[in-house]
């Protein structure tokens, strides 16, 4: 009993004194919870430091790399009863907690921080004492990379990591310590799987840019005495051998210079349609175009009814047969093709003006409403996607009205079909006798004139299509 209260005795002096060294006490009764309890006080508590320059522990006992925190860090360890187990790791510049996180997870511990000190306990003890599970929000996991890079493994994780999550590496060990949430490390776990495979080989087609335009770019990120590229100038292609996680990045800096030596090319054809009896209201275009929207153009009529500009997309094969069929919905006129090549910074304007035409030899026309005007911006969205603004006006000779923008997503071959956007064109229609009809002076008796009105649809067909820099169109 005298050597038990001396060793008490001995636990709270050193407290006290903060003695200059690691003390150690063997407590063979419960007093104040230390029942058995090893107990690392360490003489540093008044310059505690919450990072560890580093650790280097190679298949020691728990309760010898406890004591090296301690030492190490400024805080008092209590090591409880049961707390057994081997450890081996290499870590630096971390906080003392993360550390501790590691080491018990490690051999399947648990702890509690306290007044200053650290409590270290079995699992069953923790949840005994306290009612709930030891790391029920955040646990850790310790992996060895065999292939891929710890720094570029790093900075997918972080892409993949929790807010309060971790990702400590140790280019000693190259292991990757991961605290976070249990469905994170699960997550985390399986992206490092898929990601530290074998040395695998990917071949890249060059688009548009040329070889010597990327060669030396994949050439420096390559994985050191892994990776390897050659390269093939007849059909501008690139082979790379390295890791998964190195080709994916490869993958991304290919794309990136090649989307440089890109531009966008706007085809855009114009066509106006004067509308036959059965179709005079014009197309129905929500029920042939996909992705179907329509802007208001007007206040609502009076029935309730509005005038919208109608606005879609159609494949490839679709537009074929679209411009075959609307021939059934009257005479069809071509306006204008127009063809221009954009960075997708600066816009494209396109107007759906109506022609100047005449129907029949003897008819004029000589009226027609206000038009459009379309400002076209295509951006690239990845490859083979565009996202293509438009910014569309009502303009007349004395005036603009800018109505609501429009987004589009098509895909490269697809074409954009805009609709709706009716005029009434008025005619003067002549008949007349032959040859009296135009004789001076008496021919007006020989001839009359009639004016006539004929309901138009004017259809904008855009076609966005990749092209290299600098094409000459």
């Amino acid at each position: 009993m005298r050597k038990i209260r001396l060793y008490i005795l001995i636990f709270i002096m050193s407290i006290s004194l903060r003695i200059p060294s690691v003390c150690y006490a063997q407590i063979n009764e419960n007093v104040n919870g230390l029942l058995n309890a090893e107990v690392f006080i360490s003489g540093n508590e008044t310059a505690k430091k919450d990072i560890i320059d580093e650790l280097d522990i190679r298949n020691e006992s728990i309760s010898n790399v406890l004591r090296v925190l301690s030492n190490k860090s400024g805080y008092s360890i209590v090591v409880e009863p049961d707390v057994k187990g081997m450890v081996t790791i290499y870590l630096q510049n971390i906080d003392v907690r993360d550390a501790l996180r590691i080491v018990v997870d490690m051999n399947d511990l648990a702890y509690v921080e306290k007044d200053g000190f650290f409590s270290v306990m079995t699992k069953n003890e923790f949840e005994t004492r306290f009612g709930y599970s030891f790391g029920q929000q955040l646990k850790s996991k310790v992996i060895a990379l065999v292939n891929a890079q710890g720094e570029d493994m790093v900075a997918v994780l972080n892409q993949v990591k929790s807010k309060d999550g971790k990702i400590i590496y140790s280019q000693q060990t190259r292991t990757l310590a991961l605290i976070d949430s249990p469905e994170k490390i699960e997550s985390m776990s399986s992206l490092i799987e898929e990601l530290d495979s074998p040395i695998k080989t990917q071949t890249f087609k060059l688009q548009f840019a040329k070889i010597d335009e990327v060669a030396k770019d994949i050439e420096r990120v390559l994985t050191k005495d892994k990776g390897k590229v050659t390269f093939n100038a007849e059909v501008n292609t690139v082979t790379v051998v390295d890791t998964v996680l190195k080709l994916k990045q490869i993958s991304k800096l290919v794309q990136r210079i090649d989307h440089q030596n890109k531009e966008v090319l706007i085809e855009a054809k114009i066509m106006q349609i004067t509308l036959n009896d059965e179709h005079i209201d014009g197309i129905d275009w929500e029920a042939i175009v996909s992705d179907y929207q329509a802007i208001s153009i007007a206040d609502p009529k009076p029935d309730g009814k509005k005038d919208v500009i109608s606005l879609g997309v159609v494949s490839d094969e679709d537009y074929e047969v679209l411009v075959d069929a609307l021939d059934t919905v009257g005479v069809i006129n071509t306006i204008s093709n127009i063809s221009r090549v954009t960075s997708g910074l600066e816009p494209v304007e396109i107007i759906a003006k109506s022609l100047e035409y005449e129907l029949k030899a003897e008819q004029d026309r000589i009226e027609v409403d206000e038009d459009f005007r379309f400002f076209t911006i295509p951006n690239v969205a990845e490859d083979g996607l565009f996202i293509v603004r438009l910014k569309p006006e009502q303009i007349s000779d004395v005036s603009s009205k800018e109505l609501a923008e429009m987004l589009v997503e098509v895909r490269e071959g697809s074409t954009i079909v805009i609709g709706g956007m009716f005029k009434n064109v008025a005619f003067e229609k002549t008949r007349k006798i032959p040859l009296l009809g135009d004789l001076p002076l008496l021919g007006f008796a020989f001839r009359n004139q009639r004016q006539s009105y004929h309901k138009t649809e004017i259809i904008i067909f855009i076609t966005p299509r990749m092209v290299a820099k600098d094409t000459i169109l």
